[in-house]
């Protein structure tokens, strides 16, 4: 990785960040183009959010991301820019140590705030399990192999068959 993406992505990637004044953590939804993604607040409400330029190509945000925006006054659909991702399990700290930023959620309980962002990953099961092929898929691919073993002996019956034309 170049020395620019790296300090770039650093930059993105902050274990360590807490939201400053005006700056709210909100859950990533989707991509929507040109740079533009929506993102759900921790009263529900669903808005979009720009990309700054210098993280577009070297940074990409994955459903459920926790992420830092910084809100856009003018803005009609476009309300919030993104500052930077934050680990979920340290959004979950930072709630439960206090320093929650009061105007995101003064009349939301710890608890409601661990679930808004933690929802996600009880639907998720172990992720060793995660590429094991079931017993299904092996066997699809069984049949797989058999049905193009028999569709190449059906290719060769019909080169030996022009050949001998």
């Amino acid at each position: 990785m170049a020395k620019v993406k790296k300090n770039v992505y650093q930059e993105f990637m902050q274990d360590d960040y807490v939201p400053e004044g005006e700056q709210q953590v909100v859950k990533y939804l989707s991509g929507k183009g040109n740079n533009l993604h929506e993102v759900e607040d921790i009263q529900g409400t669903r808005y979009l959010a720009s990309m700054p330029k210098k993280f577009r190509q070297t940074v990409w945000l994955k459903k459920n991301d926790c992420i830092v925006v910084d809100p856009i006054a003018e803005g009609k659909k476009v309300l919030g820019e993104i500052i930077c991702v934050i680990p979920v399990k340290n959004v979950v700290n930072i709630i439960q140590t206090g320093e929650w930023c009061p105007k995101m959620g003064k009349e939301v309980d710890k608890d409601s705030l661990i679930k808004f962002f933690t929802s996600h990953l009880e639907d998720r099961t172990d992720d060793s399990n995660r590429f094991v092929p079931t017993d299904s898929e092996e066997e699809d691919s069984d049949e797989l192999d058999e049905d193009s073993e028999e569709s190449e002996d059906e290719e060769g019956d019909s080169k030996n068959n022009e050949e001998d034309s």
